[in-house]
């Protein structure tokens, strides 16, 4: 099949093969997610099943790669394959079987290659601009409809759809609006429609009017839906309509649309250089299992891959105006950010001459075992760089075997003799030679012997410090003499050269702590904290960082941050980092150390482990089960109100409470007649009148004060409960005595986010966080999906106990409409109470339906004002920074992007 495909009966190699292959797998045909930091291959059309020279596959990747992106007068062809590996005979032979490929595909008329003009206007000079001029067939697609085929014995076959396509379909645009007519006149049945909207073009849609006789699921196919508009990045937009759609059907689509212009700015050939020697964190996966399965040979196919995808996310970031949701913590750009954001070198040795009024001694704990050669040198000379001098590197070494009966048999003698170097060359390293393995608790206790430090930190034996690491430890000390200090941190390559997925914290958050160990690296406490909680406990080996953290934490509040990139956790196949399900111990042994804590706070709760490994979540018991009421403003909008008081009486699992409706100047017969039907038929439904003007605030207030429970719930009338156990898992937060109150996740129509979280900061005053994203999107550090701290929560779906409501005087009725909710959470915050979120408590919330959006003059004007009053209140503290965000994060943009 090989031999036929491409007319190539004396094929003279017998290089590695890849069995199933999709041969058009070249750059441009990548397409980025910089939120997930994964890549999605496109146009599967050419993918065989037999057996391809992956020398060839390679060889099609940078052969179209150079065509597309490079001058071939600045950088002739041949040179640049012969870098990456390929031969000139090779390319040559596969320039024939690329052109006996191109025939077929195309009976015989013009190879590809000799079509790149037409194809990407301006390749030839990358450097330059170049608007592609937009004519009307690029205002034209193309529509793939997928048609049932049956055999003969009336079967559907294994393969059960046959596509026949439609071109040159017109999409009919004025100004910014499109609408476009896709019929299946002719056609007949069908169970599909692939349509491309434009061709060779980028574009933005957002589809808002569908007209079909049936009923149509409708998503983009590569691209991403950001906000209401579906966004595509390459020049092939495509949609897929799914339904049973009958013959002679019209389905008229229509909506805003963007185009975006294509832009052929390239980084000079330097750039590109650079990003063959660059790392992406998710390919490296991909990098394990070839190798495992091919051989260490195949580490070559990983690093075109590799080079590909940071290729195309740099054009992505290229296009003028267009928007991406977030950046990819594996982003090329991420690098330069790293660059601006590190010490630089004239500040290294700045710090190198500065005399701290306080000098603590920092003693740094290391447990080694087996370490590579290179890892233990790279580790050690990082603390030995630092620009802060009074430190002292205690290293325990169980670099041993065991025998018969778990005897010690033999001991690493490399390296026992670099530890010895090491000491020999600096008095402030110090060393013991453990004679058996006591696993890593009892290594790193071993390591605490050696030291006598005034403050301890904890160091990977294959991770680095940045050079000014220590330098901003004693600085943090100098300021507001912490008990525990933690620091940002990124990874690194094998090599220690390529930085990637940084983890930018918030400050203490300690339900995001019980919901992983967010802390992790760098991090420093006092030495008598560490005596007095008993160092590291063996039960936990594998967790044994997250348990001593968990219980440093909990005997102090004096905990400082430094929202600084300080430490890099190298990402190679031992570590936890690459391999997740090899450590699924240590997972179990940070469960157990969670459950341990609830036991010593006197908290009563169970743990569960996510899917998403090393996450967990903390279920509260409801001691009591307190009754809830649930206050719910309304004017009208029955349909509304009986959708959301309908899904908590028929789904909740807690069955405690009480629904009060504040009526507020209803004016429909039928809003009455629901009232006095509802109330009838649920005792637990009460209807109380407030009868002035619309204030949301007043509203709850005087819904508070007429409510039994000992828990209230502000909920919109516009929503509705989604999980069962949604108020359930509020009331077991909002029963601890730190916790103010509880926010829940809710989602548009769409199943995006609407809510998740509040930060300060965004417009000058606040911002939701997550908002817009796919339910099962991540998040930034997985935060979405885990019960986490943060400024404030929204009041369309805001748990607190009633003694709390009243201790701060409710909600401040100056605040009629907006920021009420976050004002209100400042002042919980004033008390010294913690605001929560949870992801497991989720409801749907159709915004805005019952009062509409700030879209007139008065509104505007009255939206200014509160935000007026609220910056006279709040906004020192708005500027000085979320403490639940992070100081490297954008409020100015997207949440939690970098820039």
């Amino acid at each position: 099949e090989f031999r036929s495909f491409f007319a190539r009966e004396d094929y003279p190699y017998t290089d590695r093969t890849l069995p199933v292959t999709d041969l058009d797998m070249i750059a441009d045909n990548f397409l980025p997610d910089p939120v997930t930091d994964r890549w999605t291959l496109i146009d599967y059309e050419w993918t065989v099943e037999f057996p391809v020279p992956l020398q060839y596959v390679l060889f099609r990747i940078w052969h179209y790669f150079y065509a597309f992106h490079v001058d071939n007068d600045l950088y002739p062809e041949k040179e640049f394959l012969e870098e990456e590996e390929i031969t000139w005979p090779e390319a040559l032979i596969f320039l024939e079987m690329e052109q006996a490929w191109q025939e077929q595909i195309l009976a015989g008329h013009a190879p590809l290659r000799l079509l790149y003009a037409q194809i990407t206007p301006g390749s030839s000079v990358p450097r330059e601009v170049r608007h592609a001029e937009r004519s009307s067939a690029d205002l034209e697609g193309s529509a793939y409809f997928g048609i049932p085929k049956v055999n003969v014995t009336g079967r559907s076959e294994n393969d059960p759809f046959r596509e026949k396509v439609i071109r040159g379909i017109p999409l009919k645009i004025h100004g910014e609006r499109f609408e476009v007519t896709l019929s299946t006149r002719g056609i007949g049945a069908v169970k599909y429609i692939r349509w491309d909207p434009v061709t060779n073009l980028m574009c933005r849609m957002r589809i808002e009017k569908i007209i079909s006789p049936v009923s149509l699921k409708i998503e983009p196919m590569n691209g991403f839906r950001n906000d209401g508009w579906d966004e595509f990045w390459s020049l092939d937009a495509a949609y897929l309509i799914q339904g049973d759609i009958p013959d002679r059907s019209k389905i008229t689509l229509s909506g805003q649309i963007e185009i975006v212009p294509v832009v052929n700015k390239l980084p000079d050939m330097d750039a590109v250089r650079i990003q063959r020697d660059t790392y992406g964190a998710r390919v490296q996966e991909l990098e394990n299992y070839v190798t495992a399965v091919q051989g260490t040979k195949a580490f070559r196919t990983v690093e075109k891959l590799r080079s590909a995808r940071n290729f195309i996310m740099a054009r992505v970031r290229m296009i003028p105006g267009f928007r991406i949701k977030a950046n990819s913590a594996a982003d090329p750009k991420y690098q330069e950010w790293f660059a601006v954001h590190s010490a630089s070198l004239q500040m290294l040795e700045t710090q190198r001459m500065t005399q701290l009024k306080v000098q603590p001694l920092i003693s740094i704990l290391v447990p080694t075992w087996n370490t590579p050669e290179q890892y233990l040198r790279d580790m050690i000379d990082s603390v030995r760089n630092q620009t802060y001098p009074n430190w002292e590197l205690c290293i325990a070494d169980a670099s041993v075997t065991e025998g018969e009966g778990a005897q010690p048999s033999g001991r690493n003698e490399k390296i026992a003799e670099i530890l010895k170097e090491y000491a020999e060359q600096d008095p402030r390293i110090r060393y013991v030679l453990v004679e058996r393995n006591l696993g890593i608790s009892g290594n790193t206790n071993r390591a605490a012997e050696l030291a006598s430090g005034d403050y301890i930190g904890l160091l990977d034996h294959d991770d680095i410090l940045a050079p000014d690491a220590l330098f901003e430890v004693a600085a943090a000390v100098n300021v507001s003499h912490p008990d525990v200090i933690y620091t940002d941190e990124d990874k690194i390559d094998m090599d220690g050269k390529f930085h990637f997925d940084p983890n930018l914290k918030p400050d203490f958050s300690p339900d995001l702590l019980r919901s992983h160990n967010y802390i992790t690296h760098f991090f420093v406490a006092k030495r008598s904290l560490l005596e007095q909680v008993g160092y590291f406990r063996s039960e936990y080996d594998g967790a044994q960082d997250y348990d001593l953290i968990l219980r440093c934490t909990e005997l102090t509040d004096k905990i400082r941050h430094i929202p600084k990139i300080l430490y890099y956790w190298r990402n190679h196949p031992g570590s936890t980092t690459q391999n997740p399900q090899g450590k699924l111990y240590a997972y179990e042994a940070g469960t157990k150390a969670i459950e341990d804590q609830l036991r010593r706070l006197g908290l009563k709760g169970s743990v569960t482990r996510l899917q998403y490994w090393g996450l967990n979540h903390v279920h509260y018991e409801t001691p009591g089960d307190p009754m809830i009421s649930v206050i719910i403003p309304n004017k009208d909008h029955v349909p509304d109100l009986k959708n959301c008081l309908e899904s908590i009486l028929q789904k909740s699992s807690y069955r405690n409470f009480e629904l009060l409706i504040v009526e507020n100047n209803s004016t429909e017969p039928e809003t009455f007649a629901y009232y006095e039907a509802v109330t009838k038929e649920h005792p637990q439904v009460r209807v109380i009148r407030w009868e002035g003007a619309f204030n949301y605030s007043a509203i709850n207030n005087f819904g508070a004060k007429h409510a039994k429970g000992e828990v209230l719930l502000l909920l919109n009338n516009d929503t509705q409960l989604i999980e069962p156990d949604s108020l359930k898992e509020m009331l077991g937060l909002c029963l601890r005595k730190d916790v103010g109150c509880v926010g829940a996740k809710l989602l548009f129509a769409d199943d995006t986010v609407q809510h998740c979280g509040i930060i300060l900061g965004p417009g000058g005053f606040a911002g939701h966080v997550f908002s817009g994203q796919k339910d099962s999107d991540y998040g930034f550090m997985m935060r979405a999906q885990m019960v986490g701290n943060w400024s404030a929560v929204t009041a369309a779906c805001l748990m607190v106990r009633k003694e709390v409501y009243d201790e701060v005087g409710g909600l401040t009725e100056d605040y009629a409409v907006a920021l009420n909710d976050v004002d209100f959470c400042m002042k919980l915050r004033q008390k010294q109470y913690l605001i929560v979120c949870t992801p497991f408590s989720k409801w749907y919330h159709f915004e805005s339906k019952s009062r509409g959006y700030e879209d007139t003059p008065e509104k505007k004007e009255r939206f200014n004002r509160e935000v007026e009053r609220f910056r006279g209140k709040w906004g020192s503290i708005v500027d000085a920074g979320d403490p639940y965000y992070n100081a490297n994060l954008s409020v100015d943009r997207l949440p939690f992007s970098l820039w």
